[in-house]
């Protein structure tokens, strides 16, 4: 009589792990921003700075309705002139590539300003996920 190893379809086989942080480099998340004027797509930890700078938690997802966004709006606007010319914060970048193109903060924030403007003229709200 065979021992119950034996009778497995992987006996003989050794089993073999991989670490998940070994072999990829770290993905940046993507956020999706979304309302009835537009839309558009950022990099997660830029857009998440941004949020922040709104005075919003940064949760994702999340929205702002559209009583709260000149509010906000003004807030993210006083810290991007706060921060002008300074690169914004992005994990994702090799020294080589920083040193030849930097993004600045307002830069970055010009979509996200534009998207909060034309909601705060139509009334309508902005959501992201």
């Amino acid at each position: 009589m065979r021992s119950p190893a034996a009778l497995s379809p992987n006996a003989g086989v050794r089993k073999q792990t991989v670490a998940p942080h070994h072999c990829y480099p770290a993905a940046s998340m993507l956020i999706k921003f979304d309302s009835k004027v537009g839309g558009f797509t950022m990099a997660g930890d830029i857009a998440v700075q941004l949020l922040k700078a709104m005075g919003h938690s940064g949760t994702v997802p999340s929205a702002i309705l559209s009583r709260d966004i000149p509010d906000a709006l003004a807030r993210l606007k006083v810290a991007v002139n706060t921060a002008a010319g300074t690169p914004a914060e992005s994990s994702g970048s090799d020294d080589e590539d920083s040193k030849e193109s930097q993004v600045s903060l307002r830069q970055r924030a010009f979509p996200l300003i534009d998207l909060l403007t034309r909601a705060a003229e139509q009334g309508a709200e902005v959501m992201w996920k």
